[in-house]
């Protein structure tokens, strides 16, 4: 995994680290990982990454996710959740759902 801090003027922020961080772990057991790109926003930093061997694309801002693709949209915004904590547990739920969805529509054939 790229360091995402490397050469850019913004840190990345703790929540996006953690966000990162246990999003990778979970792909590593289902043998997918993430394919980093960081991008700098004109008001905060993000980070997008792509699944591997899926079309979904991560987005970690400074303290909301999103998950997109053919046909998924899956927002986790601050404000719908008491702690940085249960958001990050339902954009990683979602995102293994997502991602053992995405490879079982492959290997069907899909």
């Amino acid at each position: 995994m790229t360091d995402v801090n490397e050469g850019n003027e913004r840190p990345i922020n703790g929540f996006q680290l953690e966000c990162r961080k246990r999003a990778a772990e979970l792909l590593a057991q289902l043998g997918a990982q993430l394919e980093e790109e960081r991008k700098n926003g004109k008001r905060e930093t993000y980070i997008t990454a792509r699944v591997s061997g899926t079309d979904l694309v991560l987005w970690i801002y400074d303290d909301e996710t999103e998950i997109s693709g053919p046909g998924v949209d899956d927002r986790f915004e601050s404000p719908d959740y008491d702690t940085s904590e249960e958001l990050i547990s339902a954009f990683t739920e979602a995102l293994v759902q997502r991602v053992k969805a995405a490879m079982g529509a492959r290997e069907r054939g899909e």
